[in-house]
């Protein structure tokens, strides 16, 4: 069985609804979702179950409640959830017998069947993954001060929304306690929080996927990154180039903006809107989902960006 991670608050249930609709109706084999909560009411916990009930290949869903984070409220950021978080603690988290899944963001568009990623061979790596668009290598990251504190530059840094992560490495090697350390010690130097984290545990040493895995959309449409980092563009020669974000495997909606959010025109975003509607029209439950998104964000404010 296929075991696939994912993490939400409220804020992003219906993203993560449209992310397990979309791994299904591409499966070719069963799957089993494990969604990490951060504050789920009992009506947003039903609306997942009664979902995933409809679906095909996805046979089953198992929720885990938060049980708080080493770090005070303070540190997370407005366009940060708590939720993401939690996907240091899954092997801790998971039954013990998971031995390996793939972990997902929510704000992800899934165009290939997901099977074929958990399969792939790790060659010894407790994470596959891609490289992050902007960072290739943590020495790209000049104002990053994680990385020169603690020994990242000249090393590949992931970017961690799509992973393939190998639960039994992490628990022999006590990755919990060591995230645990690092967030405590280095929170303040944390500039991409989680992410960092889960590189510094790596230490450059994770199997690299090719970039169709985790195709991330604000590369290609952030007018303002594309200047600050046209070097890192020209030397890919992406510029003006969308054909990898149209044979992705998978889109990955990075950065503040979402393909939910009002006037939003970067590539992707009407296959997105336009699945979002059929999703709408064929589930009850995702209907009221996106309702609950928006009443939530609308309480807490404006911002709509993901983990």
């Amino acid at each position: 069985m296929m075991n696939i991670a994912l993490c939400c608050d409220e804020r992003y249930l219906a993203p993560a609804l449209f992310t397990i609709i979309s791994v299904d109706a591409r499966l070719k084999s069963d799957a089993h979702v494990h969604i990490l909560g951060d504050k789920l009411s009992e009506e947003a916990q039903g609306l997942l179950k009664n979902v995933t009930r409809c679906l095909n290949r996805v046979t089953g869903v198992t929720l885990y409640r938060s049980t708080g984070l080493p770090l005070p409220a303070s540190f997370f950021p407005g366009h940060v959830s708590r939720a993401a978080f939690l996907r240091l603690f899954l092997q801790d988290i998971l039954p013990q017998n998971i031995a390996r899944l793939v972990y997902l963001d929510v704000d992800m568009m899934i165009n290939c069947d997901i099977g074929e990623l958990f399969q792939v061979d790790l060659h010894g790596e407790p994470i596959a993954a891609t490289r992050d668009a902007f960072f290739t290598t943590a020495d790209f990251l000049q104002d990053h001060l994680f990385s020169d504190a603690l020994q990242l530059v000249g090393k590949p840094y992931f970017n961690s929304g799509v992973m393939v992560m190998n639960l039994d490495h992490m628990r022999r090697n006590h990755w919990t306690a060591k995230a645990e350390a690092i967030l405590k010690k280095h929170a303040v130097n944390l500039p991409h929080w989680d992410q960092d984290v889960l590189n510094l545990l790596c230490n450059g040493d994770w199997f690299e996927l090719p970039s169709e895995w985790n195709e991330k959309v604000h590369f290609y449409g952030n007018t303002e990154r594309r200047s600050r980092y046209r070097y890192i563009f020209e030397r890919m020669a992406l510029i003006g180039n969308y054909a990898p974000l149209r044979k992705a495997k998978i889109i990955h909606f990075t950065s503040t903006a979402k393909p939910w959010t009002a006037g939003f025109g970067w590539p992707a975003v009407p296959q997105y809107r336009a699945r979002a509607m059929i999703y709408r029209a064929r589930f009850s439950d995702y209907r009221r989902a996106l309702s609950m998104s928006e009443s939530f964000v609308s309480k807490r404010g404006s911002d709509t960006s993901g983990p």
